[in-house]
């Protein structure tokens, strides 16, 4: 006999990265192994406060498409 399922839309669902990538993926390693925390304060001039792409700096709007 098959089996039906009736799909119920829920208003919200409960997704986990950590439970989406395996346990083994190179990237989980990589990120075990090397601190890439100074990146933050390295890159900030390039975002704005509410982390926008790029802050309005002239040498840089080149780089955006309008």
């Amino acid at each position: 006999m098959q089996g039906r399922k009736d799909f119920t839309p829920k208003l919200f669902y409960e997704l986990s990265l950590d439970r989406l990538v395996p346990k083994e993926d190179f990237y989980r390693k990589v990120n075990q192994y090397l601190d890439l925390h100074f990146l933050y304060k390295a890159t900030e001039k390039y975002y704005g406060s509410e982390m926008q792409r790029i802050k309005n700096d002239p040498d840089l709007q080149h780089l955006v498409q309008i």
